[in-house]
């Protein structure tokens, strides 16, 4: 360093104080002489940093220590006060109660005179302080000032967007499965868009398949228009098997990118219930830190693609919104061969992250009205091929989204992906699930079978008692009765709550009020139970819910009954285990089970 690269020319704040040959001076005056001191050796602020998204300003801080340069990043507060500024001389600063006053006054001066440069840690949509709407990738896409990652995902883009292309339009244009594949990573930055205006959730996306079906590759290939579709080197891809705290981390702050939960079978979880509502609802729960303060919610809006070899639903409980915050693709092959997964997973890994700035221009282009124009128009025709069922309009929305994402890329990246095909598939996949979305009729087949392997602790209004009451072993959980040929159970609510729960049907409200509208609960006015007395020898009626047992008039399963005997009807098979009741039992076999004698 020398001389003339030491000295400053601007104009400064303080005048007393400058730097030459690696020293900060002072200059005193002391009977009309000047002095200049050497107080200490050199630093300097050589970057002035602004969080776009915090608004705290920090500084590169540069400076001699044991004969060598060294770099911090301060706080501009680390610089304002005092006790802040020799706080760093455990980092090698040259700063003493001696000095401190002229190595504050020193580094102020050169603080007005950096031009302050601008980051982000947050990636996806935002709004600046004028309302407009912009995008955080590897830069600021649409913002007013230039600012640059400063994340722990690799969003750079690296290698060729031609190479990229080639790919697409070679192996993924006519293939409707990787074509969906494709679409669903855009449609991240889709959610993130128009997400809030939408009133929507995270779009919430499980694939699931044997090894060599290609779904590790197909999530790859999602991922790769905005950054690394590499496994545990900062990609956009994580292990089902990372901490719950490290994956809602990396999820927090995302408006737009799409993510990977990559094999869920490593998770040696038994309920998915609670991550699924979390990774849908993108929100971490509340926490307090050691303060007792309640921290800043993790947040989200994005598209999450989860893999494994087996279903997450099936390993959740049954409860009715899990069905619409989470979209399942099992048992499909998304690569033809292994050459082809291998051609695709060689190109992506070295070749990613330029496309989906291409596509967010192009939503930025677009504008927030035209783009939920479009997807409104995608949920009128996709809700006409979907079968009815209670949440027809919310997953045609999600649906929507999908479809409507793949007309915006065609658009962008001037690609002809078969929209057509694409959205039947999708219908297709969905309608098959359609009817183990109908949690009503599956809890009521599940109510019926455990009182057929409890049939003991029923009483009966109109014939002997099935129990033995006053036994030690005796359990009362409700009675059977008849009510104008309509036969019932009577059972009391918590022992209702706890059947139900034990089938995994934690919703028990929303059960009881669809059998209500379904007219098989009879119920007081306003409510969803009658007070009944169900053991003669206990005074006084007890809150119980009162269901009907079947459709249909007491002629005609009398009539069944006795055909049902005399063919020596097939009983529902009893085990032990009172889950294990086989499938013979239609709804009118486990009836008259509980009602013979």
């Amino acid at each position: 360093m020398n001389k003339n690269q030491c000295a400053y020319t601007f104009s400064k704040l303080y005048d007393d104080v400058y730097v030459k040959d690696a020293y900060i001076y002072s200059i005193k005056s002391k009977n009309d002489i000047v002095i200049h001191k050497p107080v200490a050796q050199f630093m300097s602020v050589k970057k002035a940093i602004e969080d776009v998204e915090t608004k705290k300003e920090m500084y590169e801080l540069e400076f001699m220590s044991n004969r060598r340069m060294k770099k911090i990043q301060v706080g501009k507060k680390d610089l304002a006060s005092r006790a802040n500024l020799l706080s760093l001389a455990e980092y090698g600063v040259d700063v003493n109660d001696l000095n401190v006053k002229e190595v504050m006054k020193h580094l102020r001066n050169e603080i007005d005179n950096l031009k302050v440069s601008f980051i982000h840690r947050n990636v996806g949509f935002e709004e600046d302080e004028d309302k407009k709407v912009y995008f955080k990738h590897y830069k600021a896409i649409g913002y007013k000032e230039k600012s640059k990652y400063s994340g722990n995902l690799a969003v750079e883009p690296k290698g060729s967007e031609e190479n990229w292309m080639r790919l697409i339009k070679d192996e993924v244009v006519e293939d409707t499965k990787l074509a969906l594949a494709l679409i669903l990573g855009f449609s991240a930055a889709t959610v993130g868009f128009v997400g809030e205006e939408l009133s929507i959730e995270s779009l919430l996306v499980h694939i699931f398949a044997e090894s060599t079906h290609g779904k590790t590759t197909a999530a790859q290939l999602a991922v790769s228009p905005f950054g690394s579709p590499k496994l545990r080197e900062q990609g956009l891809i994580l292990d089902w098997n990372s901490t719950q705290n490290a994956i809602f981390g990396l999820l927090s702050g995302n408006r737009g990118l799409p993510m990977v939960l990559d094999e869920s079978s490593m998770l040696n979880k038994k309920d998915f219930t609670n991550l699924i509502y979390i990774l849908a609802s993108g929100s971490d729960k509340k926490r307090m830190n050691k303060k007792l303060e309640v921290r800043p919610t993790k947040t989200w809006e994005t598209t999450i693609i989860s893999t494994g070899e087996s279903s997450i639903l099936s390993q959740s409980n049954k409860n009715t919104g899990l069905k619409v915050r989470l979209f399942e693709f099992g048992n499909i092959k998304w690569t033809k061969d292994s050459k082809q997964a291998e051609k695709i997973k060689s190109i992506v890994t070295n070749n990613y992250g330029f496309t989906g700035i291409r596509f967010v221009k192009k939503l930025l282009d677009l504008g927030k009205d035209e783009v939920i124009r479009r997807i409104m128009k995608w949920k009128s025709k996709i809700e006409e091929d979907l079968k009815e069922n209670s949440f027809k309009g919310r997953i045609a929305m999600k649906l929507a989204i999908i479809v409507a994402t793949g007309q915006i890329v065609n658009e962008a990246l001037n690609i002809k992906l078969n929209l057509k095909k694409i959205k039947a598939f999708i219908i297709d996949n969905e309608n098959k699930s359609i009817e183990d979305i109908d949690l009503p009729s599956t809890a009521y087949d599940h109510f019926k079978q455990s009182l057929v392997v409890n049939k003991s602790k029923l009483n009966k209004d109109f014939g002997d008692t099935l129990g033995v009451v006053g036994s030690s072993t005796y359990e009362l959980w409700g009675k059977l009765e008849k009510n104008k040929h309509e036969n019932y159970v009577v059972i009391i609510t918590t022992k209702f709550d706890e059947i139900m729960k034990k089938g995994g049907f934690e919703n028990t409200r929303y059960i009881l009020q669809a059998w209500k509208d379904r007219n098989l609960l009879s119920h007081e006015k306003g409510k969803l139970y009658r007070r009944r007395i169900v053991d003669p020898k206990v005074r006084g009626a007890v809150p119980c819910y009162v269901i009907k047992l079947q459709n249909g008039d007491g002629k005609k399963q009398e009539d069944k009954k006795k055909k049902a005997k005399k063919d020596d009807k097939k009983d529902a098979v009893v085990e032990n285990d009172e889950s294990k009741v086989t499938k013979q039992n239609t709804s009118e076999t486990v009836e008259e089970d509980l009602l013979e004698d």
